[in-house]
């Protein structure tokens, strides 16, 4: 996949912005599309756990102010008209936004432009992309990365169920696509996985970068209103299932932590968007 790399820089430095995406999701230029988000309410709701492992501890109320957040995960389409608009593959730190060395990659470059390789997963979540690539995507579409707690809101609402869709665990098979040479499906496919929200993709398909930083013991001293995570760390958290074959793994508290620069063929994210 050093090809790739190599290509892109050639095709950069002779096309300039002239490289056409085979599929531009939006005709006005990168931005989000208001009726793709979900309105979450401003209100409390139950955050964490009792029942699972330590660092879900304490269950807690949260209050958190309005926003919007995206109805379904940020696809391969997406992310490659942003990578063909930005022509860039690092932030200005330094830090690489996508692997496209690994196997996984399901977006890449032709001598046409930048494109979705595999034309059937120009709908699947995107993935390979570190924390920097989501946020860097989200903030210049004019959001920013969840919180733990605002993507924890969206995906059980104010009651505090176990999973999107209930409380109790489906079986995984209706949340992942292990038909196909990748279990990443497109987005939404999933009928049952569905918040009470109307959020799509919270248990299966992949798991999602969100803002903070992490640490096990948080919530024991976390504030009460629109808490955003602690101020450092080493690790930022993921949450969803992605493609556990463990039902549980689904749960909408589940928390796991990862370098910022990891990039995994399990990992996408989605953005939420401030309401004034």
């Amino acid at each position: 996949m050093i090809y790739w790399r190599f290509l892109f820089c050639i095709l950069i430095a002779f096309y300039g912005c002239g490289i056409d995406s085979v599929n531009d999701p939006y005709e006005q230029g990168l931005t989000y599309d208001l009726d793709k988000t979900v309105l979450i309410p401003a209100g409390a709701f139950i955050m964490g756990s009792n029942s699972w492992s330590d660092s879900e501890q304490p269950s807690h109320t949260v209050f958190l102010n309005t926003y919007r957040i995206d109805k379904y995960e940020v696809t391969n389409d997406q992310y490659a008209f942003y990578l063909r608009l930005t022509e860039k593959l690092e932030d200005v730190e330094g830090n690489a936004l996508v692997d496209l060395d690994d196997r996984d990659i399901q977006i890449g470059f032709t001598v046409n432009g930048l494109v979705v390789l595999d034309s059937t997963k120009s709908d699947h979540p995107m993935t390979e992309v570190s924390w920097y690539g989501a946020k860097a995507y989200c903030e210049l579409i004019g959001g920013r990365l969840p919180t733990e707690a605002e993507w924890e809101k969206a995906a059980r609402g104010e009651s505090g169920q176990h999973f999107p869709w209930s409380n109790e665990p489906l079986d995984t098979s209706l949340l992942v696509d292990w038909s196909t040479k990748g279990p990443t499906a497109t987005v939404g496919a999933h009928e049952v996985d569905v918040s009470p929200y109307g959020v799509r993709d919270m248990g299966g398909n992949v798991a999602e970068w969100v803002w903070d930083w992490y640490n096990p013991n948080y919530y024991a001293a976390s504030p009460e209103r629109n808490p955003s995570g602690p101020e450092m760390g080493t690790h930022r958290v993921v949450r969803g299932g992605a493609t556990s074959p463990l039902p549980q793994d689904m749960r909408a508290t589940i928390r796991r932590r990862f370098f910022p620069r990891t990039t995994s063929g399990s990992i996408g994210f989605r953005c939420v968007y401030d309401v004034e």
